[in-house]
């Protein structure tokens, strides 16, 4: 990382460079939405540090950031999986990283979650931040990704390059051993991918 070995950084200098979001994350003890942000400045503040007044500003600016200030309160656990996703984001932030990282942050929620999760990530790209995103989703990467990295459990790494050069017909026929259509989106002319219906089938 920037020309570092990652070996070479703590614990504590990786978590204040890079954050990551796994595809899910169930905490072993009842926590507030609140509390969960907060955890994310433990790289800041070690095991057995108390937030500071600085700590908490930090927590609150990225609830509003991630627009979760109204739910501050509730138990984590009795949030639906937008909210969820997005207290989490909060508390990654909270790390005040460089870099994100998020393993299919969307791939348990409905169609407006989904659009709105990738929305936010779209404008903290804008605001600076480093995000990279595994998904399974071709047309999300299509419409909210400004480069893509195609990977094939054959092939190692497909392509690489901007949407329009990696969601190719050609390229992901190839990909899934299937044929696949990819034409413009009608609203937002990124490449609309879907798959053909198997011949003798209805």
């Amino acid at each position: 990382l920037d020309g570092k070995p990652l070996a070479a950084f703590s614990g504590m200098e990786r978590a204040r460079t890079l954050a990551f979001l796994p595809q899910s994350v169930n905490p072993a003890f009842a926590l507030t939405v609140f509390e969960v942000v907060c955890l994310g400045r433990y790289p800041h503040i070690g095991a057995f540090g108390a937030p500071r007044a600085h700590d908490l500003e930090i927590a609150r600016r990225c609830m509003q950031d991630t627009e979760i200030e109204s739910l501050h309160a509730r138990e984590f656990m009795d949030l639906s999986g937008g909210e969820r996703q997005r207290v989490l984001l909060a508390s990654i932030l909270a790390q005040e990283p460089d870099i994100l990282l998020l393993d299919e942050p969307t791939s348990a929620l409905d169609i407006h979650h989904q659009i709105e999760i990738f929305a936010l990530l779209k404008r903290l790209s804008s605001e600076g931040y480093g995000i990279a995103v595994v998904t399974h989703d071709l047309n999300l990467a299509a419409r909210f990704c400004d480069r893509l990295l195609l990977l094939s459990a054959k092939h190692g790494t497909l392509a690489e390059g901007a949407p329009d050069a990696v969601l190719t017909e050609a390229i992901l026929t190839e990909a899934y051993s299937s044929s696949v259509r990819v034409t413009p989106h009608p609203f937002t002319g990124t490449p609309f991918i879907w798959a053909e219906t198997p011949k003798g089938r209805p």
